[in-house]
C-alpha cells in the first residue's frame, strides 16, 4: 500500500512537471530578435572603418578596466595612440605625409557619402524608424567628427612644418567638413521621422 502511494505521488508530480512546459509563440520569439536595417548596418560599418583605420582612439573599456585596477603610476602603459602619434612613428617624410592624410580624409569622407545616400534611401523609402537606427547614424557621425578632429591635429603638424604641403589637406578636409555636415541634417531627420513613429503608436 505504502509503495502503491509512493508510485501514485510521483506520477502525479511527473505529469504536473510536464503540463508546466510551454512553447513560446514563435511571433514573441520574432519579436525579441529583429534584423538590423540596412541603415544601421551601414552606420556601424562606417564606424568600424573608422576605428580600424586608427583615425580615432578606439575606447576600450579593458584597457580603463586594468588602468584602474593595475595601477603602475606610468599612464603611458594605457596610453592608446592618437592619429598623430601613429602617423609620427611611420617616419615618413612631409611629403608622403601630406599625402597619407589627404588620401585617409578623402576615404573619411567617401564612406560618410556612402553613408548618407543609405540615409537618403532609408528615409525615402516605406521603413519603420526605430530607436537604434536613430543612435547608430547619431554613432557614425560622432565618428566622423572625431576623425575630422584627428585630421586636423595632423593638419596642424604639418603646416607648421610645411605651409605648402598643408593646403591640398586642408581643402580635403574642408570637404569633409562639408560631408558632416549633411549627416548631421540627415541625423535630424531620422530623429524626426521615428519621434513621429513613435507618437503613433502612442
Amino acid at each position: 500500500m505504502y509503495m502503491r502511494t509512493l508510485c501514485m505521488v510521483g506520477a502525479v508530480l511527473c505529469l504536473s512537471a510536464c503540463a508546466t512546459v510551454t512553447v513560446k509563440p514563435s511571433s514573441v520569439t520574432t519579436s525579441l530578435i529583429s534584423e538590423d536595417s540596412a541603415l544601421t548596418k551601414s552606420a556601424k560599418a562606417y564606424q568600424k572603418q573608422v576605428e580600424t583605420a586608427g583615425w580615432v582612439k578606439k575606447s576600450s573599456p579593458l584597457v580603463f578596466l586594468q588602468s584602474k585596477l593595475f595601477d603602475t603610476g606610468n599612464k603611458a602603459d594605457f596610453k592608446t595612440d592618437s592619429y598623430l602619434d601613429k602617423v609620427m612613428a611611420e617616419d615618413l617624410s612631409v611629403d608622403e605625409l601630406a599625402k597619407k592624410l589627404v588620401s585617409d580624409v578623402d576615404l573619411a569622407k567617401s564612406g560618410l557619402q556612402t553613408l548618407n545616400l543609405e540615409a537618403r534611401n532609408f528615409l525615402a523609402g516605406e521603413n519603420s524608424v526605430k530607436r537604434r537606427d536613430v543612435a547608430a547614424f547619431e554613432d557614425a557621425l560622432v565618428a566622423a567628427r572625431q576623425a575630422k578632429k584627428s585630421f586636423e591635429d595632423c593638419l596642424g603638424h604639418l603646416a607648421e612644418t610645411s605651409p605648402v604641403h598643408a593646403s591640398a589637406a586642408k581643402t580635403s578636409i574642408a570637404a569633409l567638413k562639408s560631408e558632416i555636415d549633411v549627416s548631421r541634417a540627415l541625423a535630424d531627420e531620422i530623429t524626426k521621422a521615428w519621434q513621429g513613429a513613435t507618437s503613433d503608436l502612442s
